[in-house]
C-alpha cells in the first residue's frame, strides 16, 4: 500500500494510511494490523515471559484481542507522528494483557475457594496435625499446577 520514497519519511508514508484506517476504510485498517503484528506479538511474548504470567491463552488469542481493540480505539486517535503511533499501540497492548492477567488471577482466586483452600483452612481450625495439613497443601498445589495446564475452554 504504501511506496518506499526517499523523498518521504516512514512517518509522511503512514499517517495517509492511518488517516484512512481511522475512516473507516478497511485495506488501510487490514494493511496496520498486518504492518504491526510484530509490535502486538512482541508486546505479547514479553508479557507472557515476565515474572508473574501463567497464562492459559495462546499467544494468537491474545494478539487477536490487542488487534480488535487497536481496531475498536483507532477512531480515537489523533496522529502525532510515527513514534507516537507506536506508543499508542504499545499503550492499547498493555492495557489488554493487563485487563487478561487481573481476569485470570481473579478466576484463580475464585477457583481456589471453590477447589477446597477453605478446606485447609478447616482441617487447620479443627487442629488436625501438621502432617494432615502438609498432605492437604501439598494436594492443593498439585491440583493447582494441572489447572493451570489446562487450555482456557476446559478451565
Amino acid at each position: 500500500m504504501a511506496t518506499s520514497s526517499s523523498s518521504h519519511t516512514a512517518s509522511e508514508e503512514i499517517e495517509p494510511i492511518v488517516a484512512a484506517a481511522i475512516r473507516g476504510d478497511a485495506r488501510s485498517r487490514e494493511w496496520l494490523i498486518t504492518r504491526y503484528r510484530y509490535f502486538i506479538r512482541r508486546a505479547v511474548l514479553d508479557f507472557r515471559n515476565g515474572p508473574s504470567s501463567r497464562h492459559r491463552d495462546d499467544t494468537m488469542d491474545l494478539e487477536q484481542e490487542i488487534a480488535i481493540a487497536v481496531l475498536e480505539n483507532l477512531s480515537e486517535y489523533e496522529w502525532q507522528g510515527r513514534k507516537a503511533f507506536h506508543a499508542w499501540l504499545r499503550k492499547i497492548a498493555k492495557g489488554e494483557l493487563i485487563d487478561r492477567y487481573r481476569y485470570q488471577h481473579a478466576q484463580k482466586r475464585n477457583i481456589a475457594m471453590d477447589t477446597g483452600t477453605h478446606a485447609l483452612q478447616s482441617h487447620k481450625k479443627q487442629g488436625a496435625g501438621l502432617e494432615t495439613q502438609a498432605d492437604v497443601q501439598e494436594r492443593f498445589a498439585a491440583l493447582h499446577q494441572l489447572l493451570d495446564q489446562l487450555p482456557a475452554a476446559q478451565a
